[in-house]
């Protein structure tokens, strides 16, 4: 869906690397907005600083209101100095996404672990899970111990390209049971309040995918 998108002096950009589309994201911060284009913070990662050239196209990406805007713009100037920065063309457009209808990505991804919690937060049933699909909303898990709709969990996972793993707390909105053919329960779940870093993480992992997938000619 494509959108007009106002960019800001403090919003969070992450920015995907033109030569490796499908690594690590970087991260900058917007610092100025004039007719004539952005002026953004040099893009880092991990203290790692991301080359770029004037005439460059590099893919960004951010989470206003609710919604994640994806957009391609060209470098026109870098700049090291004191307060390094580089300064792009301004998005007219951008890729636009609902909370709600957040694109859901298919994996098989088994947890280091996966706990059903009580109201207390407090660990009450182990779990043997595996994560089919993921989106920055919730997830889809394939358990083979019942679960009730309603239920909190907890799951902690590794992302490929994400230095540390994602800790997030679910409720279990529907669960599905076997089929004659199928030994385990199918748990659609919804995050519970998560952190804005760990959803970000979580939104960088499925968009490095999805251009990579892209680049694949898979969708």
């Amino acid at each position: 869906m494509a959108s007009f998108i106002d960019l800001k002096p403090g919003t969070r950009l992450n920015v995907t690397p033109p030569e490796d589309p499908a690594g690590a994201t970087y991260e900058c911060v917007v610092r100025q907005v004039t007719p004539r284009g952005m002026r953004v913070s040099t893009p880092r990662r991990d203290g790692d600083v991301l080359e770029v050239v004037p005439g460059e196209e590099i893919a960004m990406f951010t989470m206003l209101h609710g919604r994640i805007y994806r957009f391609t713009v060209a470098v026109r100037l870098v700049e090291f100095v004191e307060n390094d920065s580089i300064t792009v063309e301004l998005p007219a457009e951008a890729e636009r996404t609902e909370r709600r209808a957040y694109y859901r990505l298919v994996t098989r991804i088994e947890p280091r672990l996966a706990v059903r919690l009580d109201d207390a937060g407090k660990e009450v049933q182990r779990l043997n899970a595996i994560v089919l699909d993921i989106s920055g909303g919730g997830m889809l898990l394939q358990v083979r111990e019942y679960i009730p709709s309603g239920a909190r969990l907890r799951v902690v996972l590794e992302l490929e390209g994400e230095p540390l793993e994602v800790d997030m707390l679910l409720q279990a909105l529907s669960v599905q049971r076997p089929s004659t053919s199928a030994q385990h329960y199918r748990v659609n779940c919804q995050f519970i309040d998560p952190d804005r870093r760990e959803r970000e993480r979580v939104v960088r992992y499925i968009f490095r995918q999805q251009v990579e997938m892209r680049r694949k000619g898979v969708i």
